[in-house]
């Protein structure tokens, strides 16, 4: 009986660990962006040990990504049971994700650290990105099996028009109406998949 109990435990306190975690990314990060967030500083906020924060993350820019930019909560997967809905869901997270807070003042200086570091993010794309990928590729094998998609779909240029699109409007063109940006994004995907 001792075994079943101390896994849940275990469980419970890594859960009020990384909960004590994520307040505190997300108390820096509003008062003081990204740029002087700090694993020192999250570690003194949290009351949890700069050790046992490395032990989950390498570097700051994996802490953040996985608190901030790939939570449980808006990564379940997406089923809406065709392919228009599941497109659509996709570009309301999307742009949920680029321009509401905290993502939008997050991304800029996540993508120039990792612009910065090669290793970094070889790290994030293994990590976050590729499982992000792996959800777009079920979601279109779905799409397949219920005869919505006949042709073969360009994975690659569907991701990228997915982050891509949104993040050019809100942080190079300064547009960030998302009711309009839902609507624009998800005709363009769409439009990728039926050429």
């Amino acid at each position: 009986m001792a075994e079943e109990i101390a896994p849940a435990r275990g469980s419970a306190r890594r859960a009020r660990t990384d909960a004590r975690i994520a307040t505190a990314v997300h108390e820096q990060l509003r008062h003081g962006g990204y740029a002087s967030l700090t694993i020192e500083g999250v570690a003194a906020a949290s009351g949890v040990a700069k050790t046992t924060i490395y032990r989950r993350w390498a570097s700051k820019a994996e802490m953040v990504y996985s608190v901030v930019i790939h939570t449980d909560e808006g990564s379940s997967a997406i089923d809406t049971g065709t392919l228009a809905g599941d497109v659509r869901r996709l570009a309301e997270r999307a742009v949920a994700l680029v321009a509401e807070e905290p993502g939008r003042s997050v991304l800029p200086g996540l993508l120039a650290d990792m612009t910065g570091d090669a290793e970094l993010a070889g790290r994030l794309r293994e990590s976050f990105i590729a499982a992000a990928r792996g959800e777009i590729v079920a979601m279109l094998d779905r799409a397949r099996l219920r005869g919505e998609l006949t042709e073969t779909v360009p994975v690659a240029e569907f991701h990228a028009a997915l982050l891509g699109i949104p993040y050019a409007h809100v942080h190079l063109l300064a547009d960030a109406e998302t009711d309009r940006l839902v609507g624009s994004l998800s005709r363009q995907l769409l439009a990728l998949l039926h050429p």
